[in-house]
């Protein structure tokens, strides 16, 4: 597949800089609300357990150039593939159309980005529901990875900011996510 856009690694971190997962995904230009990129069907995330996961559609990601944040968009078909560091094959329906990890500001450095995730999550299911994941966790993940305070404190201002806006329907999660797709695929040629 010819792609006419920049492609870069882009890596999960644990605080401070423990890597959890990493994958290659194609830039595709940034708005207001910050930069997106691309990861096609059939794209693979490798996670520091040994397992690897295939896409089964597109999942589209958008990094704010100023905020707390990484957002990824699902497909309708929101299907992975996961090839486990045991030898088992699973394939796995996901339950979630949009994910967004609660972040430290994404670091940009050279062609490549990466994030330290701060284990709060917002979601949205596909009936709409919106709700904020991994609550239970942030205390053993604060001792386990030494997160500092005032990133949990700036990661819960972001958590709420995130679930209103997706509650309400507003941008980037108001469909914006779509348009970027329709760029990709309209750049490139299907096959």
């Amino acid at each position: 597949m010819s792609v006419p856009f920049p492609r870069r690694r882009a890596t999960k971190l644990r605080h401070p800089d423990i890597v959890a997962a990493y994958w290659y995904e194609y830039v595709l230009g940034e708005d207001e609300h910050g930069e997106w990129a691309i990861l096609p069907a059939g794209g693979r995330t490798w996670f520091a357990v040994g397992d690897v996961s295939r896409i089964g559609d597109d999942q589209l990601r958008c990094y704010p150039r100023h905020g707390n944040w990484v957002a990824q968009f699902w497909q309708p078909d929101r299907i992975l593939h996961v090839d486990r560091a045991d030898g088992r094959t699973e394939t796995i329906q996901v339950e979630l159309l949009d994910y967004v990890d609660m972040t430290a500001p994404p670091t940009f450095e050279g062609a490549d980005v990466s994030f330290v995730d701060l284990v709060l999550d917002v979601v949205r299911y596909p009936d709409g529901r919106v709700a904020v994941l991994d609550e239970d966790e942030v205390d053993e993940e604060v001792e386990r990875y030494g997160i500092p305070p005032e990133y949990i404190e700036r990661a819960r201002i972001s958590c709420a900011e995130v679930h209103d806006l997706m509650s309400a329907g507003k941008a980037p999660f108001d469909g914006t996510a779509e348009s970027w797709r329709a760029r990709f695929h309209a750049s490139v040629p299907a096959g």
